[in-house]
């Protein structure tokens, strides 16, 4: 649902299927203007990313996302 809203609000997504991948996109330079970061990662997790995310761009919006699984 976040990701049909922000296409149809047309914002550029990247999607990382797991909280590495969320990383390996932010070490390798990614261009992004915010973070959302789900709260239930697979391997690594939501407050490494946020962390890792403002060490890399001081200054960069970082939200969690509560996924509710509904």
């Amino acid at each position: 649902l976040v990701r049909e809203s922000l296409d149809h609000l047309r914002f550029p997504v990247l999607e990382a299927a797991s909280g590495q991948a969320a990383l390996d996109l932010l070490e390798a330079g990614a261009d992004v203007g915010f973070v959302l970061v789900g709260l239930n990662l697979r391997g690594v997790d939501a407050q490494r990313v946020m962390n890792r995310a403002r060490e890399l761009r001081p200054g960069l919006p970082v939200a969690v996302l509560a996924e509710s699984g509904q």
